[in-house]
Formats: structure tokens, sequence, C-alpha cells
């Protein structure tokens, strides 16, 4: 499979305060691909530095075979790179298809938007039957599966998620990460960032791990799960 988004030797933070020292790592075509660490890993701050909102100091992020390197977040968007970013990014007074609409601002054909928005109702029919209601008065579960829907209008060829059980309940984790598999198994390229380091390494296909802005392990999610160390380390026990 082709790869689609490569870092190499990335670092980067804010402003004076490195946090990322050396990050690589590649996502290939239909790969469901986690990063996870301990708080304070530079988990966020790589997603960050990918998707525009950070430059870094040095090293090169190449995106579907271009060097991207310190492109805008807009930019980043209309090639195809869509990013989720922690806690509910939504209009809460608009409606639920106002959002969807929202999400696909970069887009100039209304046929094309008309599509995408047909896409996201069937593969979120609870959007579809609430699509008048205002978005603010969806539960947390929808609002995740609206902001999901946001990015999809934009066709992307990477979903990157940040955190994306963050402040739900255990069950709706649940509901949202059975989500995220069908997407990836209708072909969407997925990087996601979790503190459920080992939800995320269940439902991926290879997995990161970062320590203080370091690469510390890689390989096959399967792989990463039963390795006695990152077991010890990030999942809770041997």
């Amino acid at each position: 499979m082709r790869t689609i988004l490569e870092v190499k030797d990335l670092h980067g933070g804010y402003g004076k305060l490195k946090i990322l020292y050396g990050v690589s790592l590649r996502v290939r075509e239909k790969e469901m691909v986690c990063v996870i660490g301990p708080n304070g890993a530079g988990k966020s701050t790589l997603f960050k530095t990918i998707v525009g909102i950070l430059k870094p100091t040095s090293g090169k992020i190449i995106f579907d075979g271009e060097d991207v390197t310190g492109l805008s977040t807009d930019v980043l968007l209309r090639k195809g790179l869509a990013y989720i970013p922690q806690g509910r990014v939504i209009f809460p007074y608009m409606s639920v298809e106002e959002n969807l609409e929202m999400g696909a601002y970069v887009r100039e054909s209304k046929e094309e938007v008309m599509d995408s928005l047909e896409k996201v109702y069937s593969m979120f029919p609870v959007l579809r039957e609430k699509r008048k209601k205002k978005a603010g008065t969806l539960s947390g579960g929808e609002q995740q599966l609206l902001e999901i829907g946001m990015a999809l209008m934009l066709n992307p060829k990477i979903l990157l998620f940040d955190e994306p059980s963050l402040g739900l309940s255990p069950k709706v984790v649940n509901e949202v990460f059975e989500k995220i598999e069908e997407l990836r198994k209708t072909g969407v390229t997925i990087m996601l960032i979790e503190q459920n380091a080992r939800k995320a390494l269940e439902v991926s296909d290879y997995g990161y791990v970062l320590e203080l802005g370091r690469n510390r392990f890689e390989g096959p999610a399967k792989e990463l799960l039963h390795n006695d160390e990152v077991k010890r380390l990030y999942l809770g026990g041997g």
C-alpha cells in the first residue's frame, strides 16, 4: 500500500518550549494507525504540527507524496488532510445540517457538497433524523459523530482524530469506536491519538508509542497489545 502520510525526524513545540524531539512515523493508505503514550508525551503537539497549527523547527511532513512542512491548516484541508481536534468543536446554535455544510466550506461544487451530505447521512442515520435540530441539543456521542461527519464533508484522504473518547461515557466510547471502525472498512485512512491506549490498539492496524516527545515503541497494533513492556508501562498491567 502506498504511503499517505510520513513524518520524518520532526522537532517542534510552543515557541521556546520544545516538545517533539525527532518523531518519525508513517501511515499507509486504508490503514488505521494510533499514537499512544502518557500525558505530556507530545501526542497532541504532534498532531497540531502535522495539520499546520504549529510550525516545526525541523524535520519533514510528507502528505500524499508532497512536502507540506509548514503549510497552513486551510491549505492542508484543501489537499485532503482533515483534523478532528480534542473536545466538541461544533456550532451549537446552528442545525446539524448547517454544521455539516460548514464542514465543506472549502469545496466549491454544490453538487459535490450534496453528494457528500448524502454519504454522511447514509453512514450516520441519526444525523439525518436530527438534521433540523440545533447541534447543541445532541448527546455527547451524537456530537462526536457530527464532528466526524463535518470532516467527511471534505472527502478527505486521511482523517486525524485527537482523543475521540475524551469526555464520553464508556458505553458511548464503544459506540464511537464502532463507527470509526466502520469508517476504516469503507477505505478511509485514519490516524488517531487516544488516552484509552488499549482501545486504540484493539481497533488499529499499527501503533506508535511516544514518550517525552520521542518514539519509544512501534509495531503492528496486535503485537504492541501483547508486548510485556508496553502492557506494564501503558496498558495498566503485565
